[in-house]
Parts: structure tokens; C-alpha cells; sequence
């Protein structure tokens, strides 16, 4: 099997790594070690889609395959990308808190409660974005400060406004939902913009 990543011709350390996840496995830790990230990959002309990364094609014998091609991208530009796309997002979840609070404390509550596990869903996927920058910017969120404390403790109080939040919604008390989300979850929110800029200073 031809190896390519970015169109230079690569060679394994292990000569014969069996199957195709092995040999993946492997230009990733390189790619790793040169602050690259794998972008996309080609068996045989063919782009084999994220979704089809699977158990089943990392076993596929490497002497299947004739060409695999590696396209990869600067970690940095991959962190940064994502970052802006989050800039773009987090100036709207403290509004979000504070017009769910009021429709908690209105007529509109099945509007309120889909609107609270909606931003449930944000909320999980810019934390995990988050996650991923701090990991390939090799940070540790215990040693970055917001304001008067670490990311991780900020991260912490997050999680645990938004468990009680979780229960409130679960036992249909919309009262303490709607204080939950005006004066706890909003600020929060608002510290997402410092904590989006603060990782975008140590690009």
C-alpha cells in the first residue's frame, strides 16, 4: 500500500502494520507530533467519509487498499477556526438564559422547556469544542484563569448549575428553573465570551 499525506510520499515505521487502522494510528501520532491533525483520507481515489472511520474499515488488511492518501491540517488554524465560529455563538447564550427565564414565568411553558433543551444541546457541543482546542493547544483548563478563578473550576460550577437545572426541569418546578437561568446560568453564559477570548490569546 502507497501512503501519501499532503502529496509527499510516507513511510511507516512498522513496514507491515497488518491493517489500515494500524497504519492510520500511526500517521496520526506523527501528524501529532508535528502539530498537524488528520483532515481527510482517500482509499484508492475514494474519500472515505467520518462516519465510515469505523471498527470495520480500520481492519481492512492494508493488502486491500492500493493508495491511501492523508490530507492534514495545522492544529492551530484548526483551533483557531473553530474559536472564531464560537465567538460567533456565545454572545447569544446569556440572552438565551434571560428570555427563557421570562418565558418560564409566563404562559409559554412547553415553548420554555423545548427552548431549555435546546440550549442544554449548545451548551454540550461548545464545551466539547472547547475540549478540543485545549487539547490540541496541549492547555490544562486547571491552569488558565477567568477572572478570579481556574477554567476547570469555572467548568466545574457550570456543570453544577446546570445538573440542578437538569432536576428543575425534570420536576417541572419552573420557578426555581427560571431563577436558575436568570441568575446563575446567565452569568455563566456571559464568562463563555472571556473563556472563547482567553483561549484565542494563546493561539
Amino acid at each position: 500500500m502507497e501512503i501519501l499525506v499532503d502529496g509527499e510520499k510516507h513511510v511507516l515505521l512498522h513496514a507491515d502494520p497488518g491493517t489500515v487502522g494500524a497504519a492510520l494510528l500511526e500517521i496520526s501520532q506523527f501528524l501529532d507530533a508535528n502539530g498537524r491533525a488528520l483532515q481527510r483520507i482517500e482509499a484508492d481515489g475514494r474519500e472515505v467519509a467520518a462516519e465510515e472511520i469505523t471498527q470495520a474499515f480500520g481492519a481492512t488488511p492494508i493488502t486491500e487498499i492500493t493508495t491511501l492518501e492523508i490530507t492534514s491540517a495545522d492544529t492551530r488554524d484548526l483551533a483557531r477556526e473553530s474559536l472564531d465560529e464560537l465567538a460567533e455563538v456565545v454572545p447569544e447564550l446569556p440572552v438565551a438564559c434571560q428570555q427563557l427565564a421570562a418565558l418560564l414565568s409566563g404562559d409559554t411553558e412547553q415553548e420554555a422547556l423545548e427552548g431549555f433543551d435546546n440550549l442544554l444541546e449548545i451548551w454540550a457541543v461548545l464545551k466539547d469544542r472547547q475540549a478540543q482546542v485545549l487539547s490540541a493547544l496541549a492547555l490544562d483548563s486547571a491552569e488558565l484563569q477567568v477572572e478570579d478563578s481556574s477554567l476547570a473550576q469555572r467548568n466545574q460550577d457550570l456543570e453544577n448549575q446546570l445538573r440542578s437545572a437538569r432536576q428543575a426541569r425534570h420536576q417541572m418546578d419552573l420557578a426555581t428553573l427560571s431563577d436558575l437561568m436568570s441568575y446563575e446560568l446567565a452569568p455563566l453564559a456571559e464568562l463563555e465570551i472571556a473563556i472563547i477570548a482567553l483561549l484565542k490569546s494563546k493561539l
